[in-house]
């Protein structure tokens, strides 16, 4: 993969652009892999914090990997799923990592995406962007190079 110089213009040619030049989009079983193994990862760790320490503070290591894992978004452009599956998440406009903000905001806008029998996560399927609710809304894509 390639390094992301801050603040300077990524070279998309390394993901194979598409004559629009933009980058492959990741398709829909690539986006479900890797927000399994994301939960996975999470709700195992959420369970052995909860038989060892309580539920009380596996709430708060919920929040914790909520956070970690949009900073990952943000800074990286991956999660562990991600990284797992090789897709990646960046602003849809100009290609550039997401950043901290935009990712979190990303992160808690899923819950538009589980309303109405989960149809926003189901969105990429017929998306010509293959996008969610939630990132229609911070204008982000998933590529996968």
């Amino acid at each position: 993969m390639p390094s992301y110089p801050g603040g300077g213009q990524q070279d998309l040619s390394a993901y194979g652009q598409t004559p629009s030049g933009m980058p492959p989009l990741a398709h829909w079983g690539w986006r479900f892999l890797s927000g399994l193994i994301d939960a996975v990862i999470l709700g195992v760790l959420n369970v052995v914090v909860s038989l060892a320490l309580g539920s009380a503070l596996a709430d708060v290591v919920a929040l914790a990997g909520l956070v970690v894992f949009a900073y990952l978004e943000g800074t990286k452009g991956q999660t562990p799923g991600k990284m797992a599956v090789g897709t990646r998440t960046l602003r849809e406009a100009d290609g550039q990592l997401l950043g901290f903000g935009r990712a979190l905001g990303r992160r808690l806008l899923h819950v538009l995406d589980g309303l109405a029998c989960l149809l926003g996560y189901l969105w990429p399927l017929w998306d010509a962007k293959r996008q969610t609710f939630a990132d229609k809304i911070v204008s982000s894509v998933v590529i996968k190079p």
